[in-house]
């Protein structure tokens, strides 16, 4: 907001702004914009002419050890669409790392059993996250019917690599 007073008074728009001014050069909503104001009025960094309702720099101000905080909402807050969108990203790319998870154990060993899989699959994304159970096995069904592996015809509960 300072920035913005002293960016429009070096532009040569005067010595005195009023809110309405502030606000469109700050592009703050006007309850931020009055709140920080308020701030800056308090710490005498900024004053506020009551009659002409105009706020100015007070070139006089000099306290180095002087704190206040400006308590500005600039973190707009996520919609519940981009959460979403994000949440449905980071699925999307779990499922991508397990399936290929499943191809490279499945290509270095050609036949495991089902649990023997799980766990090679656990193992390596560990250090990544903690993959559930239940995505590992529909991956591992999209990759059947991708024909990357089979059911093993004599025994059902082992998968077979198909090169």
């Amino acid at each position: 907001l300072s920035e913005a007073v002293v960016s429009t008074q070096s532009t040569g728009e005067g010595e005195h702004l009023s809110k309405e001014a502030l606000q469109t050069a700050s592009g703050l909503d006007p309850a931020e914009l009055s709140k920080c104001l308020a701030t800056l009025v308090d710490s005498t960094m900024v004053i506020f002419d009551k009659d002409k309702e105009t706020y100015s720099l007070n070139y006089g101000y000099t306290n180095r050890k002087a704190k206040f905080k400006l308590q500005t909402n600039t973190i707009k807050e996520n919609s519940e669409k981009e959460v979403t969108t994000a949440y449905q990203s980071v699925d999307e790319d779990r499922r991508i790392y397990i399936q290929a998870a499943i191809v490279r154990s499945m290509k270095i060993r050609k036949s495991l059993t089902h649990n023997e899989l799980i766990q090679m699959v656990i193992n390596m994304s560990k250090d990544r996250f903690s993959p559930s159970i239940s995505m590992i096995k529909k991956c591992v069904e999209v990759l059947i019917e991708k024909q990357y592996i089979e059911r093993s015809a004599t025994d059902k509960d082992t998968y077979q690599y198909l090169a």
